[in-house]
């Protein structure tokens, strides 16, 4: 077997790329095993990734982000049930929000205000996403 050097290729998951390819090795640990590596396809530079375990990884990942997308939706529509009668705000980053509000935000449609996370700071529960927003700002200076 060949040992490991620096310039060397090897197997790596590449994680711009998002498969296992060839790398050069660009760093070594000091118990010789790979540090860094460079890709050969789109010249990221990043941490050595085993192919059989990233590979792996990135397949429960994805599983476990579809299973919590259905439950999230169905929250949402939940939320939209219990407050039909309430007229959603426009959202401004100037607009101050309270918890159990609704806002229409341009990008990501109609949400509810879930928590309050800090006084500028909103947690807010979309259809297809849960998003921190900026409110209660003033942008004079």
């Amino acid at each position: 077997m060949s040992e490991l050097q620096v310039g060397k290729e090897v197997v790596s998951f590449c994680s711009k790329c998002r498969l296992n390819l060839s790398h050069i090795i660009v760093a070594l640990k000091e118990n010789g095993q790979v540090a860094k590596v460079k890709c050969n396809t789109c010249k990221a530079l990043h941490s050595f990734k085993d192919p059989k375990r990233s590979h792996d990884t990135s397949r429960s990942q994805t599983t476990k982000k579809s299973r919590a997308t259905k439950p999230l939706a169905e929250i949402w529509e939940s939320l939209m049930k219990e407050h039909k009668n309430q007229s959603p705000k426009q959202y401004s980053m100037k607009t101050k929000f309270e918890r159990g509000e609704l806002i229409e935000h341009p990008n990501f449609g109609t949400g509810f205000v879930e928590d309050m996370l800090d006084a500028d700071k909103i947690k807010v529960i979309f259809k297809q996403d849960i998003k921190t927003l900026i409110h209660n700002k003033n942008l004079s200076l």
